[in-house]
């Protein structure tokens, strides 16, 4: 190989060398950026929030307050729902203190499960922790913990941590996960708020109306004044 050829070759190499690099670069920037979106919708299961909430609930079920109350209030709530999210973080616990604390309201949960696989997997989980008697803590800690929509993180690992946290059984609430046997009932909240008129959530039924959040206390307290 002659001088020139020699130089000519190195060259070459050089250049897939530095294309190399160059593909590189912009695959591992890629990833980060990527990365970067995706990460603050993400709550790391080492980050376990356990509200101030938990346990100062004095129910059994999904429901909270005076069944006679002259008002009754129903919630549709998805676990996967950031609006959701915020509401219970947010609201929740100054309308059970103002309004269901005092007799006003009687509150029901109704699960309506309609953004995915984990969506339906968190509400059978749900209802094992109501199996335990202790739902409310449960709902808490679920929705003080979002992973964010269909992440593939809201799994039976990350359920489970969220019942032992509150301390249910893990023995028993793994076997209630595993069996599906709360599958049924969360088809049938599904159909329930289809029923009902819910197209999205959180959305509140006060008797027959339906409302967003944005309605609620308006909507509440005209009820109350009739």
């Amino acid at each position: 190989m002659g001088k020139k050829q020699e130089i000519r070759a190195k060259r070459l190499r050089t250049q897939k060398v530095k294309q190399g690099l160059t593909i590189f670069a912009i695959v591992l920037i890629a990833a980060l950026f990527v990365g970067f979106l995706i990460y603050p919708s993400l709550k790391p299961a080492a980050e376990l929030v356990i509200p101030a909430s938990v346990g100062t609930f004095d129910s059994n079920d999904m429901t909270l307050g005076d069944p006679t109350a002259p008002l009754t209030v129903e919630v549709f709530s998805d676990y996967q729902c950031p609006a959701c999210g915020y509401y219970v973080q947010d609201t929740e616990m100054k309308f059970i203190k103002d309004y269901v604390s005092t007799g006003k309201v009687y509150y029901i949960f109704r699960p309506f499960n309609f953004l995915g696989q984990e969506s339906i997997l968190a509400a059978e989980a749900a209802y094992c922790a109501m199996e335990q008697g202790n739902f409310w803590d449960f709902h808490d800690v679920l929705y003080h913990n979002m992973p964010g929509e269909n992440t593939g993180t809201l799994d039976d690992a990350r359920l489970t941590r969220y019942a032992t946290s509150i301390g249910l059984n893990e023995k028993d609430f793994k076997a209630c996960l595993q069996s599906n046997r709360n599958l049924a009932q969360v088809e049938v909240d599904n159909t329930y708020a289809d029923t009902s008129g819910v197209t999205g959530t959180p959305s509140f039924k006060i008797g027959d109306q339906v409302v967003g959040y944005k309605d609620l206390i308006a909507t509440v307290n005209a009820a109350l004044a009739k």
